[in-house]
């Protein structure tokens, strides 16, 4: 009976592991894609390429959440354009741990990053 209940425990245990690391419970996530659609509401996008990766399919980092570095998503200093999916005003940020030059959007807001931002974006932070 015991060893039926530890293997019962150990079952759930590895499924609630699989839950947790899935995109919708990440704190950011990559995806390929391109336009606006594959950025959900409520999230912030950081798309590879200018114009929403409009040229063709192509990573989008995914987060709901402030991210102090986005290198170790492979998005740090790489990122061309961004989707402020979300209700509130959101800051990047040219280097890791909301430090250097800032860029604030409004909810709603699309672009590219130009000038200077262009594959400079390193942290972003959601306003509350």
């Amino acid at each position: 009976m015991k060893a039926r209940n530890l293997a019962t425990i150990a079952t759930a245990a590895v499924g609630a592991l699989v839950l947790t690391t899935s995109p919708a419970a990440a704190l950011a996530y990559v995806t390929p894609g391109q336009g606006l659609s594959p950025c959900p509401s409520g999230s912030v996008c950081a798309y590879l390429n200018y114009d929403l990766n409009e040229s063709g399919s192509n990573d989008i980092l995914v987060t709901d959440q402030s991210l102090p570095d986005l290198h170790p998503y492979g998005f740090g200093d790489v990122a061309s354009s961004y989707y402020n999916h979300t209700s509130h005003y959101v800051t990047f940020y040219d280097h890791g741990d909301y430090q250097g030059a800032e860029k604030t959007v409004a909810p709603g807001a699309h672009a590219n990053f130009t000038g200077n931002w262009n594959d400079d974006l390193s942290s972003l932070k959601i306003l509350p």
